[in-house]
């Protein structure tokens, strides 16, 4: 963003500050093609997928118990449990949550001769109340009589069982649960555990009303923070983030649909200078404590288990297709030779996220995010992936994505319209899905953006206090400056400079202009005057363009302040805004 200042009185001066090179170049920078031909450089992969998981249709947890103030003292494992972190200088926190949903996946044991996969899991947290944006699980289980005395069991599984918590506290600096369950010949005990990237306060996930506010302070440094939630069977919202609240510390109100049973929020931030999102936090808030005891495995797509990973890419995306009918959306168009990268990368992909590779893994996600292959300008793009372990069915891919807000964001987004589709076999019965998805620039016509940038400029003077800015109708200047950018006849900044001059000429009026190029229009940061300046008389312009050898097309937006005395005192400053997804 830049700031440029013209005076009416005295001649024309300009006074923006350095920085200017920013402009002009692509906002969201992305890795090669080359680079990513060099992660698939090494040879051929054959991820594996996770061993001893149970493939089930349908799964009905038993009520959790109330939350107490502390972790619970009632076993024997709890209590081994409760020494063995006091052993570990308090490096990890109990959490009642965590071992509620270990008490479940170790039940569902006993009943069906494997663990949960990926799915339920999730579900298993998210109803027992745990926030935590990913979690890790490990076991120890064992085919016993059931008429062999617990104790026995105790005393005979303790060495493995400390074992286990010592392998898992050797590498966690977060939260922690213990669970265990018998029958039918079965026994075991369960581990989960997480790092937390951002602290609720005062969370329930029992809620009143037709809205929830989350409040909390994220652990690590954002420049955003961006809240989703479900809204019936397809539908998903941005939650409002309070403009007052300023990062670490956050407050988002999220909306909550009539008549569903639960709605499921996330929580995720993001870096200046990345596009990708980082999930922060997930929560299941819901008005009956009794509901979502029920989980289903397939709720969406035609629940089938498919021969190939061809077969897998083309059921998914005719499931996928559907549900956007169901939903009241356009099909998505396949874009072919994307879906060949996407094939490509997939198995690097899911090999990079078990490795624990940041750095290959930005490369492969925001290397296929770029859209290389793609044909068109693309405005807005998405990622989301993901795996089965139990069978390789599609329906089972796609409700794992459509249980989260963010893969509703990506995958039933309404401006998207086209799609890359890449998948790979998982050993000994799963399967690996990557799906790309992008939205274009169709039309010069940004009258809708510009609106939504008054009214976010709007909400969050709102909540400074102050009234709505004065919208100045746009003008001739305005709009030529706009079609120059546009055809790259112009930089933004020279355009800005017309207009102001322009501005001054007419209207013997000083005048501040503010440029902003960005992926994003949404995601705008403004500078503090314009948020707080009693009065505010505003021209605001949108177009965009296509920066030197960038992937995407990117907005320009311009302001045009006319000055009535406070516009003189804002600061001249540069700074730039980027993309979430």
């Amino acid at each position: 963003m830049k700031w440029l200042h013209w005076a009416a009185v005295g001649g024309l001066s300009c006074a923006a500050c350095g920085g200017a090179g920013d402009l002009g170049r692509p906002v969201a920078v992305f890795p090669s093609q080359a680079d990513l031909n060099g992660v698939a450089s090494g040879g051929a992969v054959t991820p594996k997928g996770a061993s001893g998981m149970a493939d089930v249709d349908s799964w009905q947890m038993q009520a959790p118990e109330a939350e107490q103030p502390q972790y619970p003292s009632d076993t024997t494992w709890d209590k081994l449990l409760i020494s063995a972190v006091q052993a570990h200088n308090n490096s990890v926190s109990l959490s009642a949550q965590l071992r509620c949903a270990a008490q479940e996946a170790a039940r569902f044991y006993t009943v069906n001769g494997g663990m949960p996969d990926d799915g339920l899991r999730e579900h298993l947290l998210l109803r027992c109340g745990s926030s935590l944006a990913g979690h890790s699980f490990t076991y120890i289980t064992e085919q016993v009589p059931d008429s062999v005395p617990l104790s026995q069991l105790e005393t005979s599984g303790r060495a493995s069982v400390q074992k286990m918590l010592d392998e898992r506290f050797s590498n966690l600096n977060g939260e922690l649960g213990l669970g265990a369950a018998r029958g039918q010949g079965r026994y075991a005990v369960v581990v989960f555990s997480g790092v937390p990237h951002a602290v609720l306060q005062n969370f329930s996930p029992v809620v009143q009303g037709d809205s929830v506010t989350l409040t909390g302070e994220l652990k690590s440094r954002a420049q955003y923070i961006v809240a989703l939630a479900t809204q019936g069977a397809y539908g998903v919202t941005r939650c409002d983030v309070d403009p007052i609240q300023h990062l670490p510390a956050f407050r988002v109100t999220c909306p909550l649909a009539a008549g569903d049973s639960a709605t499921r929020i996330e929580l995720a931030t993001k870096q200046d200078g990345r596009v990708l999102l980082e999930a922060a936090a997930q929560v299941e808030v819901r008005h009956d404590d009794q509901a979502e005891l029920q989980y289903n495995a397939a709720a969406y797509g035609a629940n089938k288990t498919v021969a190939s990973s061809e077969e897998f890419r083309s059921t998914l995306l005719a499931d996928l297709n559907r549900v956007r009918v169901a939903a009241g959306l356009r099909q998505f168009a396949l874009e072919p030779r994307q879906s060949i990268t996407d094939d490509r990368m997939a198995p690097y992909l899911y090999q990079t996220m078990n490795g624990g590779d940041q750095q290959q893994l930005a490369t492969i996600t925001l290397g296929l995010l770029a859209g290389w292959d793609v044909n068109g300008l693309i405005r807005d793009g998405g990622i989301f992936c993901s795996s089965v372990n139990t069978s390789r069915n599609p329906s089972r891919w796609l409700t794992q994505a459509l249980d989260s807000p963010l893969g509703r964001w990506v995958l039933l987004e309404p401006s998207m319209s086209r799609i890359g589709v890449g998948a790979s076999e998982l050993t000994p019965a799963g399967e690996m899905a990557v799906v790309t998805t992008y939205s274009f620039f169709e039309s010069s016509d940004h009258g809708a953006d510009e609106s939504a940038v008054v009214a976010e400029l709007d909400r969050q003077r709102r909540a400074h206090g102050v009234a709505p800015v004065r919208r100045v109708p746009s003008d001739t200047s305005m709009q030529r400056a706009l079609r120059q950018v546009n055809g790259n006849a112009l930089t933004s900044l020279a355009a800005l400079d017309n207009v102001i001059h322009e501005t001054v000429a007419a209207r013997s009026h000083e005048a501040s202009g503010y440029v902003v190029e960005t992926t994003d229009v949404k995601y705008l940061k403004f500078d503090p005057l314009l948020l707080t300046a009693s009065t505010l008389d505003v021209e605001v312009g949108v177009t965009h363009y296509r920066a030197p050898g960038a992937a995407w097309g990117q907005y320009v937006v311009l302001f045009v302040v006319v000055d009535h005395g406070a516009a003189t005192r804002m600061a001249k400053r540069t700074s730039k805004t980027q993309s979430t997804l």
